[in-house]
């Protein structure tokens, strides 16, 4: 087998695998039928990932590259005077905020990939203790010690919180997608136009919460979540 179709059979598992699990749960699909959706042998799952287990976590590694990518440094890496006022550290996390929005709403990734995240998290598997180690806790220990920063008196529990504020917002109002959407058709209100007063609302309230001068176009007429995409 040469490096190309290695490269190959492992990609194919791992797309079909994934859109299998998001729709049927870990426990609700076999190897035999994630090797016939992939449309290689069932063998290569063994050889490949070391079973089913393996790549499970190989398909959660791989749809979490691609959500949730913004973080403090990420936007300092290209502004980097941001932190040097509080002006400065308002535009900050408004802009990160609303790159949190914009990845789960207008990722151009398959649906499958935020779905699989949501399933995990309501039915918890052997990838848990993957995801919190290896993804969660190293962007939201990142974002704990900039608030702290931030705010020095804020005490123990508010820098927590205020680190997984944008993320827990935008998963809630995806995941509740279809009811919402409904609710506002039913007004004739826009739904993605909800969904941006949304992230406007959430980097105002952690901007004010912090103690920090609202930037003046959150003021007035706010901001577009993919102008910062």
């Amino acid at each position: 087998m040469t490096e190309k179709n290695c490269t190959d059979t492992r990609n194919k598992l791992i797309v079909a695998a994934g859109e299998l699990f998001a729709n049927y749960g870990y426990d609700g699909v076999s190897i035999r039928t994630i090797a016939e959706k992939a449309g290689v042998n069932s063998a290569g799952i063994n050889y490949h990932f070391g079973g089913k287990d393996g790549l499970y976590i190989e398909v959660i590694r791989y749809v979490l590259s691609d959500i949730y990518k913004s973080s403090f440094k990420s936007i300092l890496q290209n502004n980097p005077d941001l932190d040097k006022t509080d002006a400065g550290l308002a535009e900050l996390i408004t802009r990160h905020v609303a790159i949190i929005y914009g990845d789960i709403f207008y990722s151009e990734d398959p649906d499958w990939h935020l779905s699989l995240i949501v399933r995990e998290m309501q039915n918890p598997t052997i990838a848990l203790g993957f995801i919190v180690n290896e993804f969660f806790m190293p962007k939201h220990n990142e974002q704990v010690g900039f608030f702290k920063k931030v705010s020095a008196n804020c005490g123990d529990i508010k820098p927590h919180v205020w680190a997984f504020m944008a993320f827990s917002q935008a998963l809630f109002l995806k995941n509740m997608h279809k009811p919402i959407g409904m609710l506002m058709d039913s007004k004739g209100i826009d739904y993605l136009g909800v969904i941006n007063e949304s992230a406007q609302m959430t980097a105002r309230i952690m901007v004010e919460a912090l103690g920090l001068p609202l930037p003046q176009y959150l003021l007035r007429d706010g901001f577009i979540i993919q102008d910062y995409l």
